[in-house]
């Protein structure tokens, strides 16, 4: 059975580890489903904002692959270090997946040994406590595969005859649950912005809330931001930031109690996130960034 979508992210550079990259991600495609791996050439369609999708990317899995090249921490371009420029996606998916909680594997490539920390800039510097493994093109085969089975264990893979009992509600299939919150979610932002009820129509119509989700403050990162909520850590949570006046679709965040969303320096949003057992759907407070004026909770 697939893990969740977008559970994994292999972070790498094309110079340094882009050979090995494709290949562990053909097989943990393989392994896991085409649609639980993120890598930026395959995962980013032509005309998307990069920075944005790889927030977006890092700010929901599971799992984070650092690939380690020889050159990892020495690649540089006329501006210096690639590692030291606030600008660089690769410093910038592993720093923010660190500062997330997600689990980063650094994944050492034919004979690359672990940076030392004084090697690394602040932001990377958790990295150094991670335990790595090490994949070489003489023993790729069973390196790649040792991988692959680590992750497999790693990720949310619910047992294929799971069902989940709703309230009032009958028998909801783990597949189903996704598609039920983030069209819940996004009918009740369209509300949101129309007429300023957040809570009403989504929840009505899947019944008697089981728990309440609270958001709290949102934290305004410049580029991105954090959102932090209390509620049940066994439902499955989307988070949407939202400029003000505009509608967006909810991205799926599952069992987890905080997101990272990329957003456009200087506009305002609107922020709230939405939950569900399987077919009660539970929709938190309304939080304003940048002084964004959102309905009120």
């Amino acid at each position: 059975m697939a893990a969740a979508p977008g559970a994994v992210v292999v972070s790498y550079r094309r110079k340094d580890t882009g050979h090995a990259a494709y290949r562990i991600r053909e097989r943990l495609a393989g392994r896991l489903g085409e649609g639980s791996v993120f890598m930026d050439v395959d995962s980013i369609r032509p005309g998307e904002d990069f920075v944005a999708r790889i927030s977006q990317a890092v700010g929901v899995c599971q799992v984070l692959l650092a690939l380690i090249g020889r050159e990892w921490t020495t690649v540089a371009d006329r501006e210096g270090r690639r590692l030291d420029d606030p600008d660089d996606l690769v410093a910038f998916e592993v720093a923010m997946a660190l500062e997330r909680g997600v689990t980063v594997v650094p994944v050492l490539i034919d004979g690359a040994e672990m940076p030392d920390e004084g090697d690394l800039p602040m932001r990377l510097k958790p990295l150094v406590w991670r335990n790595a493994y090490q994949v070489d093109q003489a023993t790729f085969k069973h390196s790649a595969a040792a991988l692959v089975e680590e992750v497999e264990r790693l990720v949310d893979r619910p047992p294929a005859n799971t069902v989940h009992r709703a309230p009032g509600r009958g028998w909801v299939r783990p597949a189903v649950v996704a598609g039920v919150l983030v069209a819940a979610g996004a009918a009740a932002l369209v509300a949101l912005n129309k007429d300023g009820d957040q809570n009403g129509d989504a929840n009505t119509a899947a019944g008697t809330d089981p728990t309440t989700v609270t958001l709290q403050p949102v934290e305004d990162r410049g580029s991105s931001v954090l959102l932090t909520w209390a509620g049940p850590k066994d439902l499955d949570y989307a988070v949407a930031v939202v400029p003000e006046g505009e509608t967006a679709t909810p991205a799926l965040a599952r069992r987890v109690t905080s997101a990272t969303v990329a957003v456009n320096p200087g506009v305002r949003y609107c922020a709230r996130v939405s939950a569900t057992d399987g077919g009660t759907i539970v929709s938190s407070n309304i939080q304003p960034v940048r002084g964004a004026s959102c309905p009120a909770s």
